[in-house]
C-alpha cells in the first residue's frame, strides 16, 4: 500500500446519501453507510 491510513468522505443530496470510511493499510477500520445494515462499521475511533 502506497498510503497508510486514508479517509473518505461522499454525500449526495440528490439520493439523500453519506458515506464515510476510514482505512488502514487498506482495511476499513471505521465507517458509516446511511443505507446499509448495519450503518456503523468497525469500532469507535480514539
Amino acid at each position: 500500500m502506497a498510503c497508510g491510513t486514508a479517509q473518505v468522505y461522499f454525500q449526495d443530496p440528490l439520493a439523500d446519501a453519506i458515506i464515510w470510511a476510514t482505512a488502514e493499510q487498506g482495511t476499513v477500520v471505521r465507517g458509516y453507510w446511511r443505507y446499509s445494515e448495519p450503518e456503523w462499521t468497525g469500532d469507535p475511533l480514539t
